[in-house]
């Protein structure tokens, strides 16, 4: 079989060399998306963990033809269309995702060999084909300039031969091999356990974590991809509806979505583990207190025109009342177009230009852009132009949503402050009428008043059995921590005051202990 050039042009180039794909978890989802474009029903995915010295990736879908894939290599990389003349796949009625056709060239990022086989399905026709890479990460990057912006540049060198169409195997079959060094020392330097059968499972172990980079480089590959993937939610998620308040329309608009991913039919394993969306809320499920946690929907939709351009959008804000969400990775805003997850949760909210402090580690979003906003994408796939028009308006609708979310939050904030206030007295007042009833045998009532006795802070009416205790009195101190404190050594003193002088000091100090130890 005799080598060809692998062709690029320098622009595409330098996105490449870059780093188009930040992580390994980036560069199979590109994989993932070609399949799940060509009609994949099912994506297979090894690592060969804790090894990692091959990786494949096998797909049910259509396959391609021998000339496409030359045209690919031969400088069609960045320039392929998926979407010329069709919005959405032939028979799945899936909405494509592929663009760029730069797919083909992620898995670069973890290897310098790797193989093509595909069966095309519709021509019934097969190929081979070997990839081998130069190491155009050090060597081509520096070899481009403006001038050259337009040139085709090799990348490397291919081969390729027909073969036998077996109408089984339809669809492509990918083996990355000669895997690169700093991808093999980074994932066997903490491999973490291998994958259980059972995606709940999968989940137990990173609800375990508060971080999913506690479990190492190959777990949190498979969390992005399980993220990022068009795959569904699981059955139970990502809402216990129980636990959330929500509006009865918003909960029949996310389940559209949720079974619209369902029908897509579309499955990924990797490592023999079907993945789900490994999102569920509340999480975690209680609050410090042993309660259960609560939470709140915020959902909102946008169909607009931009400039002549549709945006048409669907997402919500899930507000985790007084406690962060759970992993850390999940706080944030995660973009979708077409179903496929553009980089990880963006902490920042869009750039929120207000200072919410610990409050944003109560939200946790998705957006679902159905129309639009793709002219704003890089061509890293995992970040936009942030003044393009569409995701300017993307920005002003979140952070309008987001000003409401606050707002409730703040609410919220203070309703929970005023019960634990409310609850802390009343454990107060039970406390010291228990003290008084082992101090004077009887019972006696225990009372807040809002009248301003600026004489004195507290009063025992020894007549009418009731202990006083007046709230706005200036003595009281402003410290919730040392109101208690002051408010029990008050209280101790006024019930040694009502005993003889010889008794007092002794008295004072003995219910002040009884006091402070209950």
């Amino acid at each position: 079989m005799p080598w060809e050039d692998i062709l690029v042009s320098s622009k595409i180039l330098g996105h490449i060399s870059s780093g188009v794909y930040r992580s390994a978890g980036g560069a199979l989802k590109e994989l993932v998306s070609n399949a799940y474009d060509a009609n994949a029903t099912r994506v297979v995915i090894t690592t060969n963990h804790p090894s990692f010295d091959i990786i494949t990736c096998r797909d049910n879908g259509d396959g391609m033809t021998k000339d496409e894939f030359v045209i690919l290599m031969k400088g069609g990389i960045g320039e392929s269309r998926k979407r010329i003349g069709y919005d959405k796949t032939k028979d799945l009625d899936r909405p494509i995702i592929g663009w760029l056709g730069i797919g083909m060239l992620g898995i670069a990022q973890v290897c310098h060999v790797f193989s093509v086989t595909s069966h095309h399905r519709e021509s019934k026709t097969a190929f081979q084909a070997t990839i081998k890479l130069i190491d155009f990460l050090h060597e081509k990057i520096f070899d481009t300039s403006p001038e050259r912006e337009k040139e085709d540049l090799d990348v490397g060198k291919f081969s390729i031969e027909p073969i036998e169409f077996i109408e089984e195997q339809c669809g492509t079959y990918i083996v990355a091999s000669d895997m690169r060094s700093a991808f093999v020392s980074k994932f066997r330097g903490f491999p973490g356990n291998p994958l259980p059968s059972k995606f709940t499972v999968f989940l137990d172990k990173i609800h375990s974590s508060r971080s999913i980079n506690e479990l190492g480089d190959y777990w949190q590959m498979i969390w992005e991809l399980s993220i990022a993937c068009p795959v569904p939610y699981i059955d139970s998620g990502p809402f216990n509806w129980v636990n959330i308040a929500y509006k009865k329309e918003h909960r029949e608009s996310f389940n559209q979505i949720k079974k619209k991913l369902q029908d897509y039919t579309f499955e990924v394993i990797i490592d023999g583990l079907s993945l789900r969306k490994p999102i569920i809320y509340p999480f975690p499920q209680k609050t410090y207190d042993g309660k259960k946690l609560k939470g709140e929907l915020f959902f909102f939709s946008f169909n607009e025109k931009i400039y002549g351009r549709p945006l048409m959008l669907q997402g919500y804000i899930y507000l985790q009342n007084g406690r962060a969400v759970e992993p850390f990775e999940l706080r944030g805003l995660l973009i979708r177009i077409r179903n496929v997850a553009i980089g990880l949760y963006d902490s920042t909210f869009l750039k929120y230009p207000k200072i919410e402090g610990p409050r944003f580690n109560w939200l946790s979003g998705e957006i679902y852009v159905n129309e639009g906003l793709e002219s704003a994408l890089n061509i890293d796939r995992d970040s936009f132009n942030e003044m393009h028009a569409h995701y300017v308006k993307l920005q002003k609708i979140t952070h309008n949503i987001l000003a409401s979310v606050f707002s409730q939050a703040s609410q919220g904030v203070r309703k929970r402050s005023q019960s634990k206030r409310e609850k802390e007295k009343k454990q107060r007042i039970k406390v010291v009428e228990d003290i008084l009833k082992q101090e004077f045998g009887t019972e006696y009532g225990v009372y807040f008043s809002e009248e301003i006795n600026t004489e004195y802070p507290i009063e025992l009416d020894m007549e009418r059995k009731i202990l006083i205790i007046y709230s706005n009195n200036p003595i009281w101190p402003r410290s919730k921590t040392m109101l208690e404190q002051v408010q029990f050594s008050a209280t101790a003193f006024e019930i040694a005051m009502s005993h003889s002088e010889k008794e007092r000091k002794e008295v004072f100090y003995q219910t002040l202990k009884n006091l402070l130890s209950n």
